[in-house]
């Protein structure tokens, strides 16, 4: 035949109208029904092979034995052992937590974003928060997500390619397809806007076509051949409602039918599963057309057919590639079956080889001499013997040693299945029993995260790629609520509405600029638990919105975030909190003169964090003479003065101590800054004096109750500190205890079991 692939080069008319043209006057790439279907037969002949490959990966994964049972039957070897022991399927299972933990172990799976300036800063950052926590909700609340996500990431880790897909350009729910279903032109590059054709078989029940064409004037102007329909689901229900009331050969009896939501027409094996196939072309334009047909060999026209039905720069499916392959061609991209295909299939002849070799071993052999003995062949027992009929002896034979000749095998297998593996799963780090410090796990741990990130890196661009294309969707601003999925759609905007989302955000979202949101420990629960450990030893240095945010995913990590709402309240995540905005009020009281005490529920990193600025900016500016101590050194005094009731209240909060004692040491060089200004001003006055100067024209600077509090406090500031200090090294040497004694321990239990000379 000759290759059908060409015909996307052909230049007729898609129908019959020559010299029909498309919105930009170029021609169409696909002229008719027959030269699509032979693009589509064209393209699922020459995946063939590849598609009997993967058959033989998925019977392996399936539990499928290694040997062929009817051969060994036709050669009498039926009573051999003939079994698959599933290494294959534990590696599946296990490469695959690390996906479901992704869908598990994140909060939001799309972080949104609106076009810059499109609202004032706090009001954006509220209005992003909600529309990612909606659109996350909206996911989570579609029955067939988690199914779609993991059909994908299955085929992703077992094949090295999956995809997703839309069957029409508005609904935002797709389709999940493997290699097999989905088909490509070979010698493809691994590159998305290399593809030009793509294609895909999909089963759609009788009544799903019905309301395709149910509004017979819109489904025309959709694309639909509705006569072409009807002609199909006529044909397909004639057969099994044969012996009904419904005269299969009227349409509007069959329609009647399908009104009054009659089961027997879904239920019937010919209605369930019409098989048919969609062709997507991208034309000169660069817009996607679709095409819909029967799968079969005699297709004469389109059940649908919609010229450049995609926009620009929108593609109708998504394909997830594990890397590029052996020579950057998708069909050369293989996945965790084909690596470990010959090492599963050796294994488990090996180890069926051992296990007939034990049975065999401890089994009695027995020779007869002759036919006679073998029919007479018999244990009779005499107390406490056995004793074999005349004809028969034993043979004496050497015990095969497994443990030299089988298990070495199995043992180098096994090896080198694990690093073949290494990639997908960190299953085998710790298949022995050895214990090791905490040192040893932390370096494990990273190890394996490590390697199962590489494959998540490779998943999560295109899985950005898809969700943005979600996001287009399901923000659409005519999403009807009668339209598929427009339920959820609509559910999800009355929620924004309640949190006060204006209509108008969701017209601002820069789809180009959300980004998905990436697992923490990359889909490890055990690197997840190691790196918010250290977070926690950071917590000191960020702001209170990060450790509250910290403290929520730690608290996730132990109860889901289904539940972590009943402990830690949702952030908006703005980092501008009130205290933010309460000390920058307190800084202008204390300026103007009017005294104000730290209380201690206030939280003291963000009030400490505005005085602090406040003082560096007017230490600066003393500096560089902008303005006189002499103006500022009493405001600067009530300032410290307040600064240091935080210190002091914040040093007793084990959580902040850290952050505090930074604080601290400002405060200190501060304190320093003022009593040298009033040691200037002071000298100043004595010079001024000695030459005469009017006492009402000399500067004034603090009162002798102000420096004596003030050294009080500079006072009270380098105790603290001292003790901090104190603090620290204790639990350094503490700490250093506990490690030598935990070395000793470990050094005696190795002297114990021989390991150490």
């Amino acid at each position: 035949m000759k290759n059908a692939i060409k015909e996307l080069s052909s230049l007729p008319s898609l129908t019959k109208s020559a010299g029909r043209k498309s919105a930009d006057n170029t021609p169409c790439r696909v002229k008719d029904a027959p030269s699509a279907w032979a693009i589509f037969d064209q393209m699922r002949r020459d995946d063939e092979v590849s598609n009997q490959k993967r058959a033989l990966v998925q019977a392996m994964f399936d539990g499928a034995p290694p040997y062929n049972q009817s051969d060994l039957n036709e050669t009498g070897q039926g009573d051999r052992s003939n079994l698959n022991f599933d290494e294959g399927g534990a590696l599946l299972e296990f490469s695959m937590s690390g996906y479901v933990d992704l869908f598990t172990s994140t909060e939001h799976f799309m972080r949104i974003r609106l076009k810059h300036g499109s609202f004032p800063e706090d009001e954006q950052i509220r209005y992003e928060h909600h529309l990612t926590t909606e659109f996350s909700n909206l996911l989570r609340q579609w029955k067939s997500f988690f199914s779609r996500f993991l059909y994908s990431c299955h085929h992703f880790v077992a094949n090295g390619l999956s995809v997703c897909y839309h069957a029409d350009p508005v609904d935002w729910r797709w389709e999940a397809a493997k290699f097999g279903d989905f088909f490509i032109p070979r010698m493809t590059k691994a590159d998305p806007g290399a593809l030009d054709v793509a294609g895909v078989v999909k089963n759609y029940s009788a009544s799903e076509l019905y309301r395709y064409i149910s509004n017979e004037p819109a489904a025309k102007a959709m694309g639909w051949d509705v006569p072409a329909v009807k002609a199909l689901l006529l044909d397909r229900a004639k057969n099994g409602m044969a012996d009904s009331k419904v005269d299969t050969r009227s349409w509007e009896d069959l329609q009647e039918a399908f009104k009054n939501n009659d089961l027997r027409i879904d239920t019937m094996p010919e209605c369930s599963n019409i098989r048919l196939a969609i062709l997507w072309v991208r034309e000169h334009s660069q817009k996607w057309s679709q095409y819909i047909f029967e799968d079969s060999g005699s297709v004469s026209k389109f059940l649908f057919a919609k010229r450049e039905r995609y926009g620009e720069g929108r593609t109708p499916f998504t394909i997830y590639p594990y890397g590029i392959g052996s020579n950057g061609y998708y069909h050369s991209v293989r996945g965790l079956g084909y690596k470990i295909y010959p090492h599963i299939q050796t294994s488990n002849r090996m180890l069926n080889t051992t296990v007939d070799a034990a049975m065999l071993g401890s089994s009695l052999l027995v020779q007869p001499v002759d036919e006679q003995a073998l029919n007479d062949l018999a244990l009779t027992y005499y107390g406490p013997f056995a004793v074999l009929p005349p004809g028969n002896k034993v043979v004496e034979r050497p015990m095969p040693d497994l443990q030299r000749s089988a298990m070495p095998v199995i043992r180098e297998m096994s090896s080198r299945l694990q690093g073949k593996t290494g990639g997908y799963s960190s299953v085998g780090l710790f298949a022995d029993e050895k214990e090791r410090s905490r040192f040893e796990v932390e370096a494990y741990v990273a190890r394996a995260s490590k390697l199962s990130i590489t494959a998540l890196n490779l998943f999560y661009e295109p899985w950005q790629t898809h969700l943005r294309e979600v996001l287009r969707r399901v923000f659409a601003p005519n999403y009807g609520q009668n339209m598929p999925g427009g339920t959820y759609v609509w559910d999800m905007r009355e929620r924004l509405r309640q949190t006060k989302v204006p209509t108008k955000a969701l017209d601002m979202i820069d789809f180009d600029r959300c980004t998905v949101v990436r697992a923490v420990g990359g889909g490890s629960a055990e690197a997840r638990q190691m790196i918010l450990d250290r977070l926690a030893q950071e917590a000191p240095a960020l702001d209170d919105v990060g450790r509250k945010n910290l403290q929520r995913d730690r608290v996730a990590n132990l109860v889901g975030y289904d539940l972590v709402d009943r402990y830690v309240a949702p952030n908006s995540e703005s980092r501008t909190t009130v205290d933010d905005k309460l000390a920058v009020l307190e800084n202008a009281a204390l300026v103007a003169g009017t005294p104000v005490d730290a209380l201690s529920n206030e939280a003291h990193i963000p009030h400490l964090r505005r005085h602090m600025e406040w003082l560096a900016q007017t230490a600066n500016q003393i500096e560089s003479g902008a303005v006189d101590i002499v103006q500022v050194v009493e405001p600067m005094f009530r300032v410290h003065a307040h600064a240091t009731q935080h210190v002091v209240m914040g040093g007793a909060d084990p959580a902040i101590t850290q952050a505090v004692a930074g604080f601290r040491q400002q405060l200190q060089q501060y304190g320093e800054f003022i009593y040298n200004g009033q040691e200037k001003l002071r000298k100043l006055q004595k010079l001024q004096a000695e030459q005469g100067v009017a006492e009402a024209n000399q500067p004034t600077g603090l009162s002798p109750e102000m420096e004596k509090k003030l050294a009080e406090h500079n006072l009270q500031l380098k105790m603290e500190q001292e003790k901090h200090e104190l603090k620290l090294r204790l639990q350094v040497a503490e700490a250093n205890q506990k490690r030598m004694l935990v070395d000793a321990d470990a050094r005696a239990k190795q002297a114990r079991l021989g390991i150490l000379p």
